[in-house]
């Protein structure tokens, strides 16, 4: 008899083995459950030892994936898991066009664009247009162009799903590598060898890499609002037209024009770069 009873034990066993689900959360434990129902926004499901009684239900968001009873898997889509309706048409809105509200003030105009290549990995370029802000007295007659540009990578990724809290692609806090070129003329008040202050007109040729982070914010869906910091290394080919100006005593700040950049890597020696800035964008 009691053999009897551990062998129909053994049968129940098995066949409750092979009649389970599981799914696999992102955070938690596993749950061993009948799964009812697979839908976009939402998994259901009954408990195995309670077959008559209620139905449960997950967030589609919440799952890794679902391994059914037959061994087979379910993974949800990216696509699967974009909000829909009215947010789907926000979400396809992948790019940005920004401006550096405070350049002027460094003595250029400075454009961006922003694109979203797939969900955490965006492409972003700034372009400086030398000259077109103000100067002070020491800096004349400045003219020339700088560009960076690099790939710009979210902190994160699991927030554009459906079931928990919604952001746009562009929203978030991120990593960016960027490498730079700027060229400038101009003319500045610089130090002779006697130590006396003259004007000089100057080249400079600047190449930097530098690593930010940072974090944007978008506003109502229409804009972004990007503030960033960032470390790296540069360097500056500065000339003058006159001999007697003694360099070493002239500290050059790297590509000014951007706001804001400081760096010491002059004639042609690589030195420490760091930066800072704010940008406003509109989103289309």
């Amino acid at each position: 008899m009691k053999n009897l009873l551990l062998i129909i034990a053994l049968v129940n066993l098995a066949i409750l083995g092979t009649s389970q689900d599981t799914l696999f959360k992102k955070v938690g434990d596993p749950i061993i459950c009948k799964v009812t129902e697979i839908g976009e926004d939402e998994v259901k499901y009954k408990m195995l030892d309670n077959a008559d009684g209620p139905t449960y239900s997950i967030a589609a968001a919440k799952l890794k994936y679902i391994r059914l009873k037959n061994g087979t898997e379910h993974r949800f889509t990216e696509s699967e898991m974009l909000a829909t309706g009215a947010d789907s048409k926000t979400l396809n809105k992948k790019n940005a066009i920004k401006i550096a509200p405070f350049s002027p003030l460094f003595g250029t105009i400075t454009l961006g664009y922003e694109r979203v290549q797939k969900f955490g990995l965006h492409w972003e370029g700034e372009v400086g247009i030398i000259g077109m802000g103000s100067t002070d007295n020491f800096n004349k007659n400045q003219k020339g162009a700088w560009f960076y540009g690099g790939p710009k990578m979210l902190l994160r990724n699991d927030t554009y799903t459906k079931g928990e809290r919604y952001y746009h692609f562009l929203h978030g806090t991120y990593f960016r590598p960027e490498l730079g070129f700027e060229y400038q003329t101009g003319r500045e008040r610089v130090f002779t060898s006697n130590m006396d202050r003259i004007d000089a007109n100057y080249t400079l040729v600047h190449l930097g890499l530098m690593l930010n982070i940072g974090k944007q914010w978008v506003i109502a869906d229409i804009m972004t609002l990007d503030i960033w910091l960032g470390l790296g290394m540069a360097s500056n080919n500065l000339n003058y037209d006159k001999k007697e100006i003694r360099t070493n005593y002239d500290l050059f700040e790297g590509i000014r024009s951007r706001a804001v950049e400081s760096s010491m890597g002059n004639n042609g020696e690589i030195g420490f770069s760091g930066q800072a800035g704010v940008k406003l964008g509109v989103i289309f």
